[in-house]
């Protein structure tokens, strides 16, 4: 990689900057990028599909939970309770006026396990041009998280191989289907920075390192310990000995930490 990419004037001007210090995170490039934009205008899009629909909060909110419907979709995949999406409204989605719809306060955890829910449900909607691209979209994103799920020493040559077709197939359809809606005059599927290092974590870091090597699951869910400890603290606290009552409960929770009582991956599926 330092022989590839060494040259480039950003490695060369900053002391102790290197190739290997650019490091894309999945948690932020696909789970509340990529896949945030394109599931929100999946949705967007199939409930202007639905006969009598006015785009109202509660429609929304029975589309998610009624069976048949995608409360059926998850029972179907096994998805456990805590990794549904029951309570999103149309505020969450962030569509209409001149925004793009985008999967929005959604923890990472429930973004991922929506995939292969996604996919069940453009295999319903899936009648005309833009229904097809729509369903080759997420049938190729949902591959990219099975491929994913590998682990490190399972990412061999063919795992390299598969994710970037994966990755590289979504984006063309994520591209077409962003054109016909621009082309159309809706709003949908907006193409951000994050698409374009998208192309990177497939073509350049997946191609040396597992891209999960990199992730910050594990430093997001710590982040949500802390939060939780202070908000805890402050109840009944005078505010001058808030800050001693947070390193006191710091000190236990990470004692439990080291002890093995608890684990950042337990920690990481409540916070996602």
């Amino acid at each position: 990689m330092e022989k590839l990419y060494g040259s480039h004037p950003l490695f060369k001007g900053v002391p102790g900057l290197s190739v290997c210090s650019i490091k894309l995170d999945t948690l932020h490039t696909l789970d509340l990028g990529a896949s945030a934009y394109c599931f929100g205008s999946v949705l967007w899009s199939i409930l202007n599909q639905l006969p009598g629909t006015n785009r109202a909060s509660a429609c929304l909110k029975c589309f998610l939970t009624s069976t048949p419907g995608v409360g059926q979709l998850y029972d179907d995949q096994g998805a456990p309770a805590s990794n549904r999406m029951k309570h999103l409204t149309m505020a969450d989605l962030g569509g209409g006026g001149d925004s793009y719809p985008c999967l929005k306060h959604i923890k990472a955890a429930k973004v991922r396990a929506f995939s292969p829910v996604c996919v069940a449900l453009c295999k319903m909607y899936q009648e005309d041009r833009h229904g097809k691209h729509r369903l080759a979209m997420v049938v190729a994103l949902d591959k990219a998280y099975k491929i994913l799920g590998k682990t490190w020493q399972e990412w061999d040559g063919e795992a390299k191989k598969d994710f970037q077709v994966a990755m590289c197939t979504f984006l063309s359809h994520y591209s077409w289907l962003a054109e016909d809606s621009m082309h159309a005059g809706r709003n949908l599927y907006s193409l951000v920075q994050k698409h374009h290092l998208l192309c990177h974590l497939s073509t350049t870091v997946g191609e040396y390192f597992h891209p999960s090597l990199a992730h910050t699951y594990g430093s997001e869910s710590f982040m949500g310990i802390c939060v939780r400890m202070g908000s805890s603290c402050t109840r009944g606290t005078p505010g001058h000995k808030v800050p001693l009552k947070i390193l006191e409960k710091f000190r236990l929770v990470f004692h439990l930490f080291l002890e093995g009582h608890i684990t950042m991956e337990m920690e990481a599926m409540d916070e996602e």
